[in-house]
């Protein structure tokens, strides 16, 4: 059971389909759950917060056994835990659309909900609630595509209450993600995968495409009349951003890029 990016998940299907196999069991879910994908700084100021002092060397302390440069970068974000909040980052980087198109829609942003009082939780949750809904959709239309029933194990109503009633400890440890989860395997996974420490996702090649290979085409569609007369930017400033990207000065571009290109 793993989490995909949704070509990865694409190809996945097609090869599983190939080989006969209807039903598969996927991961989503089990990252938003159980802090899987680098929350320690989130989880360090809540120590912090609470005043736990030794439980916040103790987790520094390990996670300099797993990388330095890691924990250095975590631990500038613990001291300011808002910076880093998944839907902070959506608001970001947003001067090439249109001011119209902005002051007509600036009340609609993912609502933040704080339904835990700590920074951890809350990501959590809202995680679970607005980043999850999108990979669901990729993952039953992928499936589907390929007349196959994908079964999410982790989304089961009963474990994700289960799975936020714990305490944070339970989901980080010792500089550990998915700390229970990791527990619960002991015997039932060979060890190296059980304790694996370089999870990697299995994500597009977006970046390069939009750099070589699609560049001569994303330049032809943004210098496009059509592209320039759409109420919701300003095509100059796209332009702009998509040059500078290409520079390397500008890499958050990269997440609007392949709206940009859909939209149109």
């Amino acid at each position: 059971m793993v989490s995909l990016s949704p070509f990865a998940q694409w190809c996945v299907m097609k090869h599983v389909k190939e080989r006969g196999i209807t039903v598969l069991l996927d991961g989503q879910g089990s990252d938003e759950m159980l802090a899987g994908y680098g929350y320690d700084s989130l989880f360090w100021a809540d120590l912090l917060r609470r005043g736990q002092l030794s439980s916040l060397v103790q987790e520094i302390h390990s996670s300099l056994t797993h990388s330095l440069l890691r924990t250095l970068k975590r631990t500038g974000r613990m001291l300011f835990p808002q910076g880093v909040q998944y839907w902070e980052l959506t608001a970001k980087n947003r001067s090439f659309l249109s001011q119209d198109f902005l002051e007509q829609f600036k009340g609609l942003p993912m609502p933040i909900k704080h339904k835990y009082p700590g920074y951890l939780k809350n990501e959590l949750y809202n995680l679970f609630h607005y980043r999850l809904l999108s990979l669901l959709h990729y993952e039953d239309r992928n499936s589907m595509a390929f007349s196959i029933e994908s079964r999410l194990p982790f989304l089961d109503y009963s474990l994700v209450e289960y799975v936020f009633s714990l305490t944070d400890s339970l989901l980080i440890n010792q500089a550990w993600s998915k700390w229970i989860l990791r527990q619960a395997m002991v015997g039932v996974l060979p060890r190296q995968i059980q304790w694996r420490k370089d999870i990697m996702g299995f994500v597009t090649p977006l970046d390069l495409w939009f750099k070589t290979d699609l560049a001569p085409f994303i330049r032809e569609l943004f210098h496009d009349s059509a592209f320039a007369n759409r109420p919701y930017w300003k095509a100059p400033q796209v332009i702009q951003a998509y040059e500078l990207y290409l520079k390397g000065y500008n890499p958050i571009f990269q997440h609007w890029l392949w709206r940009l290109i859909n939209l149109e």
